[in-house]
């Protein structure tokens, strides 16, 4: 845990980094509530659950996930006591057995915790945290894709039952366009997808959703630390007063 104080304290920002510097993970505030959107066991062979309880009394956190089979039903992971000042690590690789897409919802009855997820391809490498999605909503950006070479895979979970109609826009340096079509795409409710792009390869660039209903996101381009599934940046809200 790292905390701050004085009148400075309101804008303190941490990060993990690996060798050379490169930022692997921002450090997050603890919450009640937060997503995580990625990909599934199919694509890694570890998917772990972090949970920090800095407080000074128990929490108790409840897990609901999507995958791109809808639902995970019966999940092991509802109620999970996290002691005072303590940590607790849940893997979830048996659960999401066979998931293409996942996405965690990770919420507190009691008390509040920091929420980290990890995806490894193996055991022996260090992989890669999934940063924390927005809350879902009907209008997301995702800023941040590098122009490097590579895939580029947009990762969407509509949580709620009625199904989501969903436009996708990429902003360019060269203007603005519907990388998957001006209809937009149909996704069902409950669910959890992948949508590759392939024409934002090589391409610095944001993307904008704008769905009928909420949904949250995030999005996979290659490279990240070995071990890891791709880089991610995840759904951000705006900057407002001062950034």
């Amino acid at each position: 845990m790292i905390s701050a104080s004085g009148s400075m304290a309101q804008g303190f920002e941490a990060e993990q980094t690996a060798a050379g510097g490169m930022a692997t993970a921002s450090c997050q505030g603890p919450g009640t509530d937060f997503w995580f959107v990625g990909p599934g066991q199919k694509s890694v062979a570890n998917i772990q659950l972090y949970l920090m309880n800095t407080d000074s009394q128990a929490a108790d956190a409840t897990v609901q996930i999507l995958t791109d089979s809808g639902p995970v039903l019966g999940s092991t992971d509802a109620g999970i006591g996290i002691p005072a000042h303590g940590i607790v690590v849940q893997s979830l690789g048996k659960l999401l057995r066979g998931s293409r897409v996942v996405a965690l919802n990770v919420t507190t009855s009691v008390g509040q915790v920091a929420a980290a997820v990890l995806e490894t391809s193996s055991g022996a490498q260090p992989g890669g945290w999934l940063p924390p999605a927005e809350a879902p909503a009907t209008s997301l950006v995702l800023p941040g894709l590098p122009g490097a070479v590579g895939p580029r895979q947009l990762y969407i979970a509509v949580p709620g039952g009625d199904n989501a109609q969903v436009k996708v826009t990429a902003v360019t340096p060269r203007g603005s366009y519907q990388p998957t079509g001006g209809s937009g795409i149909n996704l069902p409710g409950g669910s959890a997808v992948a949508v590759a792009l392939p024409s934002l390869g090589g391409i610095a660039a944001a993307i904008q959703i704008s769905s009928n209903v909420p949904v949250t996101a995030s999005m996979a381009v290659s490279g990240g630390p070995a071990g890891a599934p791709g880089a991610f940046t995840a759904a951000a809200p705006p900057v407002q007063e001062q950034g």
